[in-house]
């Protein structure tokens, strides 16, 4: 190669690098940054009212949290303040809200009370945090997954569960303080058993037999005696939940027995005995602090259609069955 060519090879490229160096260089596309998420309120009240065969209130806020980690429950105050209630026989669930952007109201039925709170639910994370997440496709949308090969013992087959229960039978024993048996007032026990039927939102019918006993004492101016009282008492009843813990309960009963009465302290004591027998009432309130018992503060009272008289000798009358019989008392119930 002569010179001249070198030269110009040379001076080529040195022109050429001058150019490079010379062009500003391409910068990298910038990255959008990311949205920060909204900082705005997300608390709620709710007031929230269930049969007894639904989940419970802790359950339906873990729900929403399910939905909506932002979702948080106060007791007072909160940007949005809800009320949830839900009713059986179809299950149908009702949720109201009132907030900074307005009030409403919507609802759902479904076949299940677990359906019906999950919808809820759900109503309630969005209205709390628009972005909480909705329910996964069920397996019929959601795209086939391949299967694994199997490994070691079939997978276990998981079994539905049991149906939730419509009749509710229970053990019960009572004791309290009733009128009748001798003067005043006498100590009274009792057992027995019954059954709640789960049939008619807000309302659960009910029968209940039970076993009572009862001693009591009674003077005059001649002697005393004792008395010893047993009866059966039948009751149809009707339970009114108000939430899962408390409820109000109405009874109509009817007692048959017999009061015997001993007398004492006089010459040659003699034993009788009279029937019982009359149709009553009674009222309860109930508390369920630990399922399944529960404990109730009843009152009731008895119409008497038998009213015998104890005495001495005739003109010397030591009790009298009165008209009306009241009873007061507490009772402890075991669902089985």
């Amino acid at each position: 190669m002569n010179a001249p060519r070198l030269q110009r090879l040379a001076v080529a490229l040195v022109t050429l690098a001058w150019a490079m160096a010379s062009q500003p260089a391409l910068a990298a596309p910038s990255q959008p940054a990311l949205a920060a998420p909204s900082q705005g309120d997300h608390s709620y009240r709710v007031d929230y009212r269930a049969a007894e065969s639904c989940p419970d209130r802790e359950a339906f806020t873990k729900e929403v949290a399910r939905r909506s980690r932002r979702a948080q429950v106060v007791a007072t105050g909160g940007a949005l303040r809800a009320t949830v209630s839900i009713e059986a026989s179809p299950w149908r669930g009702t949720l109201s809200y009132e907030g900074r952007d307005g009030s409403g109201q919507r609802s759902v039925e479904g076949e299940e009370c677990d359906e019906v709170v999950s919808a809820l639910a759900l109503m309630l994370a969005l209205l709390v945090d628009p972005d909480a997440e909705l329910p996964s496709p069920t397996k019929s949308e959601a795209a086939p997954e391949p299967m694994p090969p199997t490994v070691g013992p079939p997978p276990r087959i998981r079994r539905p569960a049991p149906p939730r229960r419509s009749v509710h039978p229970f053990l019960a024993v009572r004791g309290g303080t009733m009128r009748g048996v001798g003067d005043g007032y006498a100590p009274q026990l009792a057992a027995g058993l019954g059954a709640f039927f789960a049939s008619w939102p807000g309302m659960w019918p009910g029968v209940r037999v039970d076993a009572l006993l009862a001693r009591g004492d009674a003077d005059n101016a001649a002697g005393s005696a004792h008395f010893d009282w047993m009866a059966l008492r039948a009751a149809a009843c009707a339970r009114h939940p108000l939430d899962r813990a408390f409820a109000v309960q109405e009874c109509l009963t009817f007692e048959g027995g017999r009061l015997t009465g001993e007398g004492s302290n006089i010459d040659a004591p003699r034993t009788a005995t009279a029937p019982w027998l009359g149709p009553g009432g009674q009222l309860a309130f109930a508390v369920a602090p630990l399922r399944p018992l529960r404990i109730l503060a009843e009152a009731g009272a008895t119409v008497m259609l038998t009213r015998d008289s104890f005495y001495f000798r005739p003109a010397e009358v030591v009790h009298r069955i009165a008209p009306v019989i009241p009873h007061f008392g507490l009772a402890l119930e075991a669902e089985l």
